[in-house]
């Protein structure tokens, strides 16, 4: 792997004596090289974005090595401090840090005053910021974080039902005009306000008005019995319960629109919202295709509401040895990128950083005013600085209040004892504490003959891998293994990405022909080493890695697609499980005996995970129906297995489910739990474990079952291979090819639900002993398809991360609601083919949505500061 700091090698040694190897440099003693090393602490899934900003400062600062510290490395442990909070760990185990701070971390002198260094900093400029950004932290007014964004708190409204002549507001007046749009005819048909707080603000507002402050009220004063907080949660209630306010907690899901009323984009659509917060439902102004027009005001604010009592940002620890070095890397830092993206309405908080990413283009003229005039006004300081003990407690018993399950008495009653049950935890957790000085862990060097490498794993093993790590390096003495959870791959940027931040790595996939200059050619490796057993892995998935004569990586684990199903329905009914040897005919017979959409309650032979319409994957697959030309160049939603594949898709659902509509194809993400209830009798699962993924496993053990095999044989489209590679750059491919081979050979390292790739450990006594029940018989049903060398799938567009499936879900969904299949498939074809030529041309996946299909409303439609 290639090393961004040649000169800093060393572990960094926390509060529990427990060590971990620094990750980006070779083997040296920091003592003898005069460079001040800083840590900068961040979560392991940010590393990538930090990593352009670390490489910048490292390459400008000679005297100064910053390098990345993953929070997940070290135990949290927060016995010495007290209260707990975030700030006070990552102040002990990094210079510097991006997190939460509290109040209370300033006052227990966790993190460092950074004013000091801002006042004789000529280069930093603090007026780049908006005043909004700058909250108050502590009765000095000093600066104790530099924020990395704002919230801009945004209220969208249809004009057609009301029309405001005015962008700022106060909230009395928001809240009437929440009345006078609000339709109840025995149900709701209008309701007046989706504050996206379930009416936790109207609630504020009243008992500010009242003059009950709760973040501001001393700890042991604070009474939830008090006459303006009855009165006010009590009016909060009964607007909830007229529909004023809407409230997810209380809405009806059955109302005859055929939607339910928990999405609201479809209430919004339906013109059956007066007034929303903006980022529930957000809009692309400039291109809307809402019949009505949208305005927009900011949302009205009040001592409690504007005093957050907790700020992310970039923070010093108090007892980094090097404040000088620390605030040049924090000060360079503040002026660089935002990592990720910060999300609709959150604001960079410099001024720069807004207009050099173009920010501002995400959004229509009238929002950016509103919002621009927000940022522009001043924070007023609060009366008292706290951490909002009082209104987090209160807040427990939210629901409960809003819901009418009890008396509003009685939940403040409960919501007093949670409150007074905690601080009583605290004052015993203080006089527990033994007071100890913040010092940040020192660099340790480790020995120059340590070879140490970083492996990144985008999912969790059946085993965790730190802990066989550590049995791997009690087998290899020179070698320490730093194991890596970066988070889910869909989250992360690329393979390349991976290639260039771990020395050794798994990934979801084989690789493609442009990934290959990342990845080293393990044949020399392979062929120098007698104990590899090649013959273990089924031909067809070593095909995917072999590119000429070169071999990218092996392969890890596989998914098997399979047919999952609910023994005790099947068992209580008395219809015959399903066989290794079935077919559709038969699986279509069983779904049918197992429905009974009238019974109560009702009973259905097939069902969807959270997963939603992707098991059409699977029944394509079993048709034959590949999704793309012949030769895989583009989209092709037209052929006769293709449309006999959705026809057969279709019928399933509307005869056999619950799904007489096709979820989770829409943005907002809505998928129904149909399996958890225990009344749904099938589903098609592509996990070993099927029990793993399904909330069916709250209440049964799903047993998995070869799929249905009349229509045509399995083919390389039901399997999915994660493979296992080295980095072109790393300096230690040998030890990278020890710890695959050691993964290898256990039956516990892969995927939590999936085969392991050898067939002697898919077939082991240990694996099966991990897996479901019927695995056996589902990797047995397709060791024909394995054992097939050069056995590939086409290219399929669902493995395609450019892939939109809006306009073929679309097209599903319309022939389960009786239209025709050949001319909506067509349809989407052509949608599709029109939105890969518009990203060929360089546009952004939104623009190119609507630019083919104004109507679209895919889930690149989500919120315009996340639209890539």
């Amino acid at each position: 792997m290639k090393k961004s700091l040649s000169t800093a090698l060393f572990c960094v040694l926390f509060i529990t004596s427990c060590t971990l190897a620094q990750e980006n440099a070779p083997p040296q003693d920091t003592s003898d090289t005069g460079k001040i090393i800083i840590s900068f602490a961040a979560p392991e899934r940010d590393r990538f974005q930090y990593k352009a900003s670390i490489d910048a400062f490292n390459q400008q600062n000679s005297d100064i090595g910053v390098v990345f510290v993953p929070e997940e490395s070290f135990p949290q442990d927060y016995t010495t401090t007290s209260p707990q909070s975030e700030a006070s760990f990552l102040a002990r185990v990094a210079d510097t840090a991006v997190g939460v701070i509290q109040p209370s971390d300033i006052t227990h002198h966790f993190i460092a005053n950074l004013s000091q260094y801002i006042n004789i900093d000529k280069a930093f400029n603090l007026n780049d910021y908006y005043p909004q950004s700058l909250i108050p932290m502590s009765d000095d007014g000093d600066m104790y974080v530099l924020p990395t964004s704002t919230y801009v708190p945004l209220l969208y409204y249809n004009k057609n039902l009301w029309s405001s002549s005015s962008g700022s507001l106060d909230w009395a007046t928001v809240l009437e005009a929440a009345k006078q749009v609000t339709r109840k005819t025995g149900k709701i048909d209008i309701y007046g306000l989706m504050d996206g707080e379930q009416g936790i603000p109207t609630f504020l507002q009243a008992i500010d008005a009242a003059g009950v402050d709760l973040l501001n009220t001393s700890l042991d004063q604070v009474n939830f019995q008090l006459p303006a907080i009855v009165a006010a949660a009590q009016q909060t209630r009964e607007l909830v319960a007229d529909g004023v306010i809407y409230s997810i907690s209380t809405s009806d899901t059955t109302e005859d629109v055929g939607d339910s009323v928990q999405d609201v984009e479809r209430l919004v659509r339906s013109g059956r919202m007066g007034i929303w917060r903006a980022e529930a439902f957000s809009l692309d102004l400039k291109h809307s295709d809402l019949r009505f027009e949208v305005g927009s005001i900011l949302m009205p604010q009040s001592r409690q509401m504007t005093a957050v009592p907790f700020r992310y940002g970039y923070m010093m620890s108090s007892g980094t040895p090097h404040p000088a070095a620390a605030w040049r890397w924090l000060s360079f830092l503040s002026r660089q990128p935002l990592p990720g993206n910060n999300g609709a309405f959150n604001v960079p908080a410099r001024r720069s950083l807004a207009a050099e990413s173009n920010y501002w283009d995400n959004y229509a003229a009238q929002d950016v005013r509103l919002m621009q005039t927000y940022l522009e006004h001043p924070v007023v300081k609060p009366q008292a600085f706290t951490d909002g003990e009082a209104r987090a407690a209160l807040l427990t018993q939210w629901d409960t209040i809003i819901r009418n399950r009890d008396s509003v008495q009685h939940s403040l009653a409960a919501a007093q004892a949670f409150f007074d049950a905690q601080q009583q935890q605290a004052r015993e957790q203080q006089a527990r504490a033994t007071p100890a000085p913040v010092v940040v862990a020192l660099p340790e060097p480790i020995a120059a003959d340590m070879q140490v490498i970083n492996v990144g794993m985008p999912f969790e093993s059946r085993a965790d891998l730190r802990e066989l790590a550590t049995i791997f390096m009690q087998q290899h003495p020179k070698t320490q293994v730093n194991v890596r959870y970066p988070g889910n791959a869909d989250s992360l940027p690329s393979l390349t990405t991976y290639a260039q931040a771990y020395d050794c790595f798994a990934w979801p996939r084989p690789p493609s022909d442009h990934e290959a200059a990342f990845l080293l050619d393990l044949t020399p490796l392979i062929d120098a080493d007698q104990s590899f057993a090649a013959a273990d892995y089924p031909a067809a998935l070593l095909s995917p890695f072999q590119l000429g004569t070169k071999r990218l990586g092996l392969p890890m684990s596989v998914q098997l697609n399979a047919l999952a199903y609910n023994q005790a329905l099947f068992d209580r009914f008395g219809v015959p499980a399903p066989q290794p040897t079935w077919t559709l005919d038969q699986f279509l017979a069983t779904a049918q005996q197992l429905t009974d959409a009238h019974s109560s309650p009702p009973r259905y032979g097939y069902g969807m995970t959270f997963a939603g319409p992707l098991d059409l994957r699977t029944f394509l697959a079993l048709y034959g129906a590949s999704t793309t030309t012949t030769n895989g160049t583009e989209a092709s939603f037209t052929s006769d297995e293709f449309v006999a594949a959705v026809r057969f898709y279709a019928d399933v659902l509307k005869q056999y489910s619950p799904h007489q509509t096709l979820p989770g194809y829409r943005e907002p993400h809505s998928i129904p739990d149909v399996l958890s209830d225990g009344q749904t009798g099938m589903w098609v699962t592509s996990f070993a474990n099927a029990s793993m993924n399904d909330p069916a496993s709250a209440v049964l053990t799903p047993k998995i079952a070869p799929l249905p095999r009349g229509a045509k044989n399995a083919n390389a489209n039901n399997i999915t291979i994660t493979g296992i590679y080295i980095s072109a750059t790393t300096q230690y491919p040998q030890v990278c090819w020890d710890w695959i081979k050691f993964l290898s050979a256990r039956a516990d390292t892969a995927n939590v639900l999936d085969f392991p790739a050898r067939r002697s450990v898919a077939q082991s006594a240990e694996f099966a002993a991990q897996a479901a029940p019927g695995a056996a018989d589902v990797y047995t049903a397709y060791q024909p398809l394995l054992d097939q060398p050069g056995r590939t799938a086409t290219r399929d567009l669902f493995a395609d991360p450019q892939f939109d499936p809006y306009w073929l879900f679309r097209a599903v969904d319309r022939v389960l609601q009786g239209r025709n299949a050949e001319q909506e498939l067509r349809d989407a074809e052509v949608l599709t083919r029109r939105y890969y030529a518009c990203l060929a041309q360089g546009q952004r996946p939104f623009r190119c949505a609507r630019s083919v299909d104004p109507a679209y409303a895919g889930f690149a439609a989500g919120l315009p500061a996340q639209r890539p």
